[in-house]
Order: structure tokens, then C-alpha cells, then sequence
């Protein structure tokens, strides 16, 4: 079985395509909930303290931008969580890094809060005013945040795999600037979805069949939050980038970010132009914009985080490498397999000399002295290209080479005779 579990390749870079279209649904859904809940009970707070016609239409009309129902916040709330907590249990196999016991809370506060916010729901959409409902919204609206704190704090503590070891109790893991920062980024791409929620699905449906006046309103309360958010959302980013860990930055992420800034800024204009032109009708493109400004962000996030964790990773690759090959080996054992010199060569200079030099350092050691101890230990060197395990902390740990019998003992045989050359 765990030569069918552990992770190749292939299979890693598919785990970071099925985390970030599971994070392209998932956020967008409950950062809508999430703040259409924020202002529902905002504007009802305004007019239970002063009645206002306005306030009070607008607390309950501003849940209707998206369904909020048991099944939908299965499908979209909680089984995305489920789904992430397995993706993540095959990135982190093998380490102290105890997601796992997170997952469990964080998708057992979402239930939690997402049942509380069905409730304020479906009471407002009823006409209930009772000031208890909107202390059971309000409390399932706190339940979310904090499962949504405690979730990006997870995912920060993935970018630092040097913390692992020390995190022995929860409250570490709740101090940390950079999840502050993506805190408050979350909050803002909530904030602008809600408000693109509202003029797509409620004004743009509801425009013709509201008072002058009501219409207004909606109109520059949903162009004002999308284009208030949109405007700062950049400077979280940079606060996001400054406190990124070192070991997760890299120029690929730097430039995700910008692409992901020029979508956010085509969001931007058009926006404005609806604001700036009572004429200028709603469209779809300003949330197909922001949906890819949020990919182009995931994006940067899984290879920040591969970048931070490119030593578990190559391990990890491989001890999948080395149980794909055994399982090779067995099946095939039975059959002699014998190097060729020239494939060796033509393996040598696709896989190895990127990385190495014969006399010289480069990524990796000099060959003359990597295997040079290996002469009278062929199998030795075998398994380490098979399964590398780090051995000296001045070089990066070697990625497994997913080389077949016939290509490995090629290549063996093909290094040692190079050494021979050279020592002669």
C-alpha cells in the first residue's frame, strides 16, 4: 500500500492543481457569506439604533446574493476543507508537521459556524427582527473568522518547516505576522466578492423593480466596497511579501504577484467606470478579473510553499522514486540487467550534469570526491541515486532520479569508468 500512497512527481504537482482549483471555489463562497453576513448585521445594528427604511431592507436584501442551505454548505464549505486536509496530509508525509489535528478544528468550527449563519439566514429571509437572531449571526460569524484565522495560520506555518519542531502547544501557531497579513487579505478579497455579489445577483437581477433612490444606494455601496478593497488590497500583499519567510521566496512568486496585481487592477478600472458613469451597466468581467487576480495569487502561494519545503520535497519524491523502482526490481528481479556505456553517458548529461562537475563545485559536490567512495560499493551508490538521503549540510539535499534498472546500472557504470579516466 505505501508504494501506491507515497507521492511521485506527477502526483505532487497535481495535489498543488486540485489545492488551488479546491481554494478557487471554497473562498470565494464563504468570503460572500462571510460578508454579506459582517454588513447584514451591520445594517441592522444602524437601524435598530435609528430606524432607517434603507438599513433595514438592505440587511435583509443583502443575504439574498448568494444561497446559504445545508447541502450547499457541505459541498462548498465543508468537503473543500476535508479535501485540502488530505492534499496537505500527502504534502507533509513523513514530518512534524501535525495538520492534521488543525484540519479537525478548523472544519469542525466552519460546520459549527456555517449551521449559525443557516440560521440567521433563513430567520432574516423570514422577517424575523428579534435581536436574538442576530446574536446567533453574529456568533456564527465569529466562529467562522476564527476557523478562517486558524486556517491561514496553518497554511503560513507551511511556508516555515524550521518551526515544526518547536510548535509543542496551539498558541505558536497564533502569532505570526505573515498570517496576520493574509488574515486581513482574506477579509479584503471577502469584502470585494461581496460587493461584486451584490451588483451581479442583486442589482443587476433586482435593478428594474427598485425605487430610484434604493437602486442608487446598492449601486455605489457595491462598486464603493469592490473598489475600497480592491485599493488595498496591495498593500496587504506587500505586507504579505515583506514578512513572507525567506526560505519561501523565490522571483517565480514575486512575479505571480504581479500578474495576479494586473487582473486586480483591471478590476480597479472597471469599477471605477461604473461609478464614475450612472449609464454604465454591470458586468460579468470585473469577477471573472478578481477570480483570476485569486488564482494567480493561489498560484504564488503553492510555490512559495514548494519553495520553502524543496528539501521535503525531494526527499519525499525520493523515498516514492525508490518504492516505485523496488517494486520495479521485484517484478523484474529474475532477469539480468547489464549497463551500457553509451546510455550512461546520454543519462549522465540529461540528469547529472546540471547539478555536478567533475573537479569542480556546483549544486552538488565535485563527482571526484561524491563517488569516489563508493568504488568498491556499487550497491551503496545505487540506492542513493535511487533514494538520496542528505549527507553533507554545505550541498542541498539530491532529488531522486527516477531512473529505470537498465539507465541506473548504465549510468554506474559510466561514472566509475570517468573516475578510472581521470585518476589514470
Amino acid at each position: 500500500m505505501n508504494e501506491i500512497l507515497l507521492p511521485m512527481p506527477e502526483h505532487l504537482k497535481l495535489l498543488n492543481y486540485l489545492s488551488v482549483m479546491i481554494l478557487v471555489v471554497h473562498l470565494p463562497y464563504m468570503g460572500m457569506l462571510i460578508g454579506s453576513t459582517s454588513f447584514s448585521l451591520l445594517f441592522r445594528g444602524i437601524n435598530r439604533i435609528e430606524p432607517n427604511e434603507t438599513a433595514q431592507k438592505f440587511g435583509k436584501d443583502i443575504l439574498t446574493i448568494l444561497p446559504c442551505h445545508i447541502g450547499v454548505g457541505i459541498i462548498l464549505g465543508i468537503v473543500p476543507l476535508i479535501g485540502l486536509m488530505l492534499l496537505y496530509a500527502e504534502w507533509f508525509y513523513g514530518t512534524t508537521f501535525t495538520l492534521f489535528n488543525y484540519f479537525k478544528v478548523i472544519t469542525l468550527m466552519v460546520a459549527i459556524g456555517y449551521f449559525f449563519q443557516w440560521l440567521y439566514h433563513r430567520s432574516v429571509n423570514r422577517g424575523s427582527k428579534s435581536i436574538i437572531i442576530e446574536g446567533i449571526g453574529g456568533f456564527g460569524l465569529l466562529i467562522l473568522l476564527g476557523a478562517f484565522y486558524i486556517f491561514i495560520c496553518t497554511l503560513s506555518l507551511s511556508f516555515s518547516p524550521e518551526h515544526w519542531t518547536l510548535i509543542t502547544t496551539p498558541l505558536p501557531l497564533l502569532i505570526n505576522w505573515n498570517a496576520c497579513a493574509r488574515f486581513l487579505l482574506f477579509t479584503m478579497i471577502s469584502f470585494a466578492f461581496t460587493g461584486l455579489g451584490l451588483l451581479l445577483f442583486y442589482f443587476r437581477k433586482q435593478s428594474a423593480s427598485l425605487s430610484e433612490d434604493y437602486r442608487r444606494f446598492i449601486r455605489y455601496f457595491g462598486a464603493g466596497l469592490t473598489l475600497a478593497s480592491v485599493l488595498l488590497i496591495p498593500l496587504v500583499l506587500l505586507w504579505n511579501l515583506i514578512t513572507l519567510p525567506d526560505a519561501a521566496f523565490s522571483g517565480k512568486v514575486v512575479t505571480l504577484y504581479v500578474f495576479s496585481l494586473v487582473f486586480l487592477g483591471l478590476v480597479g478600472l472597471k469599477i471605477f467606470r461604473f461609478i464614475a458613469d450612472s449609464s454604465e451597466k454591470v458586468h460579468k468581467k470585473p469577477l471573472v478579473y478578481f477570480v483570476l487576480f485569486l488564482l494567480f495569487l493561489l498560484i504564488a502561494d503553492h510555490s512559495a510553499k514548494d519553495t520553502a519545503n524543496f528539501d521535503h520535497i525531494s526527499i519525499l519524491i525520493g523515498k516514492g522514486e525508490a518504492a516505485r523502482l523496488a517494486l520495479e526490481d521485484t517484478r523484474g528481479g529474475a532477469i539480468a540487467v547489464t549497463g551500457d556505456r553509451k546510455l550512461g553517458r546520454e543519462v549522465y548529461n540529461l540528469r547529472c550534469v546540471t547539478c555536478h562537475e567533475y573537479a569542480n563545485k556546483k549544486v552538488g559536490p565535485p563527482h571526484k570526491e561524491a563517488i569516489a567512495k563508493y568504488k568498491n560499493d556499487l550497491e551503496t551508490l545505487k540506492k542513493y541515486i535511487k533514494a538520496p538521503w542528505k549527507i553533507s549540510p554545505a550541498y542541498p539535499a539530491m532529488p531522486a532520479q527516477p531512473l529505470n534498472r537498465k539507465e541506473l546500472e548504465s549510468v554506474v557504470i559510466y561514472m566509475m569508468e570517468n573516475l578510472e579516466k581521470e585518476n589514470n
